[in-house]
């Protein structure tokens, strides 16, 4: 527009546009040169800036207006043959925005403007780009590379209505980047005003509504220089890592200092990032520049296609070459993903679950917890939360704590447990077998800062696990030659597992039933086994037990002033002091429960008990239902007598009766729900017991359905992961989550239907072409053939 329309527009502010309401006003072609007087062009209440031509020159010019409760900043600016642009900044207390400003002159060399604006652009990712471009989109063949250009930067032209009527051409843009909806702007819209009579270019409006729906968040990222804490504890601390000295309290002094410097190296040499990113988008950390190019050509060509199609116009060329990128895409994605998740797994900065877990995205919201009150109110700081679960968990045990006199029913053993020493080459190998990815302790120590200091030096007795694990091996190493071992406890035991537990169970109940007997099995529940443990019961049966003098003093000094804290996203609330239980994540915290109840065996049941710690099952066979019916009776009175006075009660509600048979009869079933009402407990059709459901008709119908289930879901998210993941994690993956389940239910499965074990090998086939990458219709036979057979518990050749 020429320099006298400029001035139409000052008088005319009005008309016909009310600019009191536009906060940025961008004009191109101005046609202003050195010489002129600026202050002609000013408008009330809006900063300006004006881009000039030189004395002389006739054509372009930019000028910027901007309102004054705004700042506003030139970055850059630049006049040549071939483009004038302004790039400047504006914001105010909530808004932060980019302008670049174009004219190009149509005489100007096109590929030296392209070069430049793909310069900018992909420098810039988050700009509001407009100008007189004299570049034609209505043309697709010849603003095909300048449009192809701006997407590939992440650019999308918004206007699409003619802007210069005597041409009937669009080269008058609008350009937004995907960034600056992120940034800035929630609702843009562009208008075309026809008429006006400031230029034989159409005026083009923009109205960008500003954005508060990103929600942006910060990620906090711990980084610990391991090598630098390891190098400088071992060159300071050499006297103290040795602990060698006569006196007790002078090694406790030497330790509590060690423990006091490395807490001060790991604070020193943590470095804690903050990353700013937007709550609902997780960009995977591979990608880069260019594959965000493509993917945003991949978007513009899917809008072309959209709307050549509502135009009833070809697009088969478009199409073509969408496709073509999409597999181009595919493959960057790919195996820059298992590149880079291959590394982290060989570099040790991420295991193999850490993998699995980002790329399903699984526990991806574990660290936002609210809690509801019972008065509906909701509390999400962290602080406050962790108070509530351990004041919550310390009424829960203090509820149910009672104070009973120790009885024990067992034969009292003479011999006493001798404590042998622990050697120096024990507590290096117990260090070795130390896992260095499990949480650590209160204390914030990672075990990987005591195996890599304690490699080669003396023991620390008073490292947690360490003593646990040496105390408990020698503990067990005594019970296991004594007569008080209990052969129904299968839990925690040495060659004892859950599946040992099930098969013993089973094997009762089949044998009864081919002696055609009727058989009823009762499954009790205890609240809160571990936690009820009443600490003077236990140590008076461990030194029943012959778990005397030294050790048992030890045993006293591990439970004694015990207390518990709730830690939440690194906030722990108050601490409350345990009188009872034994901690469940412990090492031994379990054996202190196996000695608790290890004189049930000596209770006189007529039953058969199968135990797995607190698990505990009691199974009674009889051709006689009434003699049946007394007989559980009187076991189950019994035993509910012998928790109580071990300070532990049966939760009846939790506790289950399945009464098994072979055919369907009524008149059983009457007895049995019979003795389930007068026990209080309730009568089932199936229960699940040690992770095995168990049907009345040992059918096992309903356990294939649920393993079915499990496999089904797990090779969902084998195929999603397969991608990225390389063969060793897949590998892990399928052992985990698939392999595992078929192994443990292997002993069980003999027992099932043909049909059901079909329906288990066609998923096992699938999860495994899967795992190796082999196509759908791979021969099964080869599969089986050409892999190792450990991983296959179930042979396709046996079906």
């Amino acid at each position: 527009m020429s320099k006298d329309n400029y001035k139409y527009k000052k008088d005319k502010t009005n008309n016909p546009i009310k600019f009191s309401v536009t906060e940025c006003i961008a004009i191109t072609e101005t046609w202003l040169n050195e010489g002129d007087k600026i202050n002609r062009y000013n408008i009330k209440n809006y900063n300006n800036f004006h881009l000039k031509r030189r004395i002389g020159k006739r054509g372009g010019g930019i000028s910027l207006y901007v309102k004054k409760n705004w700042n506003l900043n030139i970055i850059d600016s630049n006049i040549s043959n071939n483009v004038e642009y302004l790039l400047a900044q504006i914001n105010n207390d909530q808004i932060n925005r980019k302008l670049l400003i174009i004219y190009r002159p149509p005489s100007g060399n096109i590929a030296s403007f392209l070069s430049w604006l793909d310069q900018i652009t992909s420098s810039h990712p988050d700009l509001i780009l407009a100008g007189d471009m004299n570049i034609n989109i209505a043309d697709i063949k010849y603003s095909a590379i300048y449009v192809d250009l701006l997407n590939s930067n992440g650019y999308d032209i918004i206007n699409e209505s003619i802007t210069r009527n005597e041409s009937k051409s669009i080269i008058d843009h609008i350009c937004i980047s995907e960034r600056t909806f992120e940034i800035s702007c929630k609702v843009i819209e562009v208008y075309t005003m026809m008429k006006n009579n400031l230029s034989d270019h159409n005026m083009l409006v923009l109205v960008a509504k500003s954005c508060n729906s990103v929600n942006w968040t910060k990620t906090s990222i711990k980084k610990i220089n391991y090598n630098a804490i390891i190098n400088e504890i071992s060159s300071e601390n050499k006297d103290v890592l040795s602990l060698e000295s006569e006196s007790k309290h002078e090694v406790l002094n030497k330790f509590q200092n060690l423990i006091c410097n490395i807490k001060f190296c790991i604070d020193t040499h943590t470095e804690v990032i903050e990353l700013k990113h937007n709550a609902n988008f997780i960009v995977p950390p591979w990608i880069d520049n260019r594959y965000v190019k493509i993917f945003s050509h991949i978007d513009n060509l899917s809008s072309k296609i959209e709307k050549l199609k509502f135009q009833n116009r070809p697009f088969t060329y478009l199409s073509t070459k969408q496709d073509e990128l999409k597999k181009k895409l595919k493959n960057i994605d790919q195996n820059r993903g298992r590149a880079y998740y291959l590394n982290k797994m060989q570099s040790g900065k991420m295991s193999a679950w850490d993998m699995i877990n980002q790329i399903t995205g699984r526990n991806k919201d574990r660290d936002k917890i609210i809690l509801k009150t019972c008065n509906g109110q909701h509390i999400n700081e962290p602080h406050q939360v962790a108070n509530k679960f351990a004041k919550y968990f310390n009424n829960l045990i203090q509820d149910q704590s009672n104070s009973v006199e120790p009885i024990y029913l067992g034969p009292i053993i003479n011999s006493c447990m001798f404590l042998t020493p622990v050697t120096e080459a024990e507590i290096c190998f117990e260090l070795k077998e130390l896992a260095i990815n499990k949480a650590t302790g209160y204390d914030g120590i990672p075990a990987r800062i005591w195996k890599s200091l304690y490699s080669s030096h003396a023991t620390i007795l008073t490292l947690s696990k360490i003593f646990e694990k040496v105390l408990c091996k020698r503990i067990l190493s005594f019970l296991e030659h004594t007569e008080s071992n209990d052969p129904t406890q299968f839990g925690f035991k040495k060659k004892k597992s859950t599946a040992d537990a099930v098969i013993k169970l089973l094997s009762s109940v089949s044998n009864a039933l081919d002696r055609q007997e009727v058989v009823i099995s009762i499954f009790i529940d205890v609240k809160k086994a571990f936690d009820t443990v009443d600490h003077e019961i236990v140590l008076f049966k461990a030194e029943k037990l012959g778990v005397r003098g030294l050790v048992l003093e030890i045993l006293r000094d591990y439970l004694k002033n015990r207390s518990q804290f709730v830690m939440i996203n690194d906030q722990s609330s108050d601490t409350y002091r345990l009188v009872q239980g034994v901690p469940q994540g412990s090492i031994l915290g379990p054996l202190l429960f196996n000695i608790l109840i290890s004189d049930i065996q000596y209770l006189k049941l007529n039953s058969k008990l199968v135990q797995y710690a607190d698990d505990l099952s009691m199974t009674y066979s009889n051709l006689d239902t009434s003699i049946l019916k007394l007989a559980l009776k009187h076991d189950f009175i019994k035993l509910k007598d012998f928790y109580v006075k071990n300070g532990m009660q049966i939760n009846e509600t939790k506790t289950k009766m399945m009464c098994f048979h072979v055919a369907s009869n009524c008149r059983l079933q009457v007895h049995a729900k019979s003795l389930a009402d007068d026990l209080g407990i309730e009568l089932v059709n199936h229960f699940k017991y040690l992770g095995v459901i168990l049907d009345s008709k040992l059918k096992f119908n309903l356990l294939i359905e649920d393993l079915s289930q499990k496999v089904k879901n797990s090779i969902k998210a084998l195929s999603i992961i397969k991608s990225y993941a390389p063969m060793q994690c897949r590998l892990a993956f399928y052992n985990a989550f698939i392999n595992s389940h078929l192994l443990y239910f292997a002993f069980i499965l003999i027992r099932a239907p043909k049909t059901g074990l079909k329906r288990l090998q066609i998923l096992q086939n699938k999860g495994l072409k899967i795992c190796f990458m082999l196509p759908p219709l791979y021969d099964t036979v080869d599969l089986f053939t050409s892999y190792a057979v450990n991983i296959l518990p179930l042979n396709g050749q046996s079906l």
